[in-house]
């Protein structure tokens, strides 16, 4: 079984490659909004966790599903972390290691694999055959990944920390967790009102009033899927992001 959070696309194609052939991926999206949290495992089943990195650290959400997820009969089972980031995790096997062992749950494996860069409050997106330079070599560490976690490998294969992990994690992530707006999202006129925005975020931090969305902080997970999802490409943060492109995994399906 994986459970995966994706806003983009990256960490659920990462999650569609590691699944085995009748192996359940379950949506963090999707569970959060049902209130599904408790799951049961066959004998021998393993259990996944694929996200993206997040201001060196773990989204919100997910820290939310795990701290409500009540898995039976895993205390047998070989868990594992798998983290998307654009260049480094910094702490973030750490701290998943920390949140599952508060549920009781020891994690085996902890993994890592860079994806394309989307976060365009402060950066553009790379150009056409830079991403996709980036996605072969990804496929390439996922297939490493994959024949690891088959063959149960225990440790910490987190190749991409960076530089002082725990120090970067500490002081940019409380930014994150603290100090995060949603007052610079706005849209432009050039949206038609769909409704789309409201019905991917994975927390219900946006309303629709008068045919646009408007933005409840408190709920905010910041993953930005209503920005690179929207139709019109009409939803902006800030100054910067209306011309540093949209992003969604080429090899995930809309």
């Amino acid at each position: 079984m994986i459970f995966y959070f994706s806003a983009t696309g990256n960490s659920k194609y990462v999650a569609t490659k590691l699944r085995n052939e009748d192996e359940q991926i379950v949506s963090i999206t999707h569970a959060l909004r049902e209130g599904d949290f408790t799951y049961e495992l066959v004998e021998g089943e393993s259990v996944g966790f694929v996200f993206p990195v997040y201001f060196y650290g773990i989204p919100l959400s997910v820290k939310e599903f795990i701290h409500k997820l009540c898995i039976k009969n895993i205390k047998h089972s070989y868990v594992y972390g798998v983290f998307t980031c654009g260049g480094t995790t910094g702490s973030t096997g750490e701290v998943f290691e920390e949140l599952l062992q508060d549920r009781s749950i020891l994690v085996n494996g902890l993994f890592s694999v860079v994806m394309v860069d989307n976060y365009i409050p402060l950066y553009s997106l790379a150009k056409k055959e830079v991403m996709q330079k980036i996605l072969n070599k990804a496929e390439k560490e996922l297939d490493e990944i994959a024949t690891m976690i088959s063959l149960e490998k225990r440790g910490d294969f987190n190749l991409h920390k960076g530089l002082f992990p725990r120090l970067v994690s500490g002081v940019v992530y409380s930014f994150y967790k603290n100090g995060k707006s949603t007052e610079p999202f706005y849209v432009e006129n050039t949206c038609i009102g769909c409704g789309l925005c409201e019905k991917v975020c994975p927390v219900g931090a946006i309303a629709i009033n008068n045919k646009k969305p408007l933005w409840i902080r408190d709920r905010c997970t910041f993953c930005l899927g209503c920005i690179h999802q929207c139709p019109q490409e009409a939803i902006q943060y800030g100054r910067g992001t209306k011309k540093r492109g949209r992003y969604q995994n080429p090899n995930v399906k809309k």
